[in-house]
């Protein structure tokens, strides 16, 4: 069945008052049009061995984001760049399940009913930062900083939707890359990101090296060392499906890369 025709508007303005400085703003709309399991199916999703959620999906309205964005960049000199930007992001009409009945089967299994409806909202809002520093011709220094937040406007009687906590509210990076030769490169990547409140993952650093070898034009021979701080460490978790999440470990690999003209 047909959901009808949506319009997405999108408007960017860009000034630059020297040729050091560019000031820029966009507005624009983004709809999501729910997929025919959404629009007419039941779904049934374990959350525990002797139970599942019985999904009723009758979800027939788009969900809306409406996207304020502003940016700044900034020369500072020929060596030094520096980017600004704040967003705020604004949700419509997003999917949430209400809970209609639960049924014990003869079994002992437990079935809890819900359905899908578009009656929640949110927004989110936050900064990005970037500088991008080159001290001299062979070294290049890159650092980034974000912070989020984001807050969602439950319907009564949803269930929680897990719209928020779902992304770390800070990350930060620095990378150091330095030409040794004009064959031979290196890159430092330090990352850092906080933690994910609803899977329970905590703040993380980690830290990967490379060392690349170009012989000739097209052909780069390469080590790389990844997570080198620790072990391992988590990244992402689901509380949807009912799974083992899995943690990033470790690793030492070498690469050849081959490019054709």
């Amino acid at each position: 069945d047909d959901i009808g025709t949506h319009i997405q508007p999108n408007i960017r303005l860009l000034w630059t008052p020297n040729p050091n400085t560019s000031l820029w703003a966009s507005l624009a709309r983004a709809n999501r049009t729910p997929s025919r399991v959404e629009r007419d199916s039941v779904l049934y999703v374990p959350f525990a061995a002797n139970g599942s959620f019985e999904l009723m999906n009758h979800s027939n309205q788009i969900e809306i984001m409406d996207a304020l964005d502003l940016g700044w960049r900034q020369q500072l000199s020929r060596q030094l760049n520096l980017d600004l930007a704040a967003f705020y992001y604004r949700y419509d009409q997003l999917r949430n399940a209400v809970f209609l009945n639960q049924t014990v089967l003869p079994s002992g299994y437990l079935l809890i009913q819900t359905e899908n409806r578009n009656n929640s909202g949110g927004h989110a809002y936050g900064v990005e930062l970037a500088w991008d520093w080159r001290p001299a011709s062979a070294w290049r220094v890159q650092a980034t900083y974000s912070w989020l937040r984001a807050i969602a406007d439950t319907a009564p009687g949803a269930l929680d939707s897990s719209y928020t906590d779902t992304t770390p509210q800070h990350q930060a990076s620095l990378r150091l890359s330095h030409d040794f030769s004009p064959t031979l490169q290196g890159d430092a990547w330090l990352r850092y990101s906080g933690d994910v409140p609803l899977y329970a993952i905590p703040a993380y650093t980690s830290l990967d090296l490379r060392i690349a070898w170009r012989p000739r034009i097209g052909v780069e021979l390469g080590m790389v060392g990844q997570h080198l701080l620790d072990t391992q460490h988590p990244e992402y978790a689901s509380n949807f499906l009912l799974s083992i999440p899995r943690e990033l470990e470790r690793g030492i690999y070498a690469y050849v890369r081959w490019e054709l003209d």
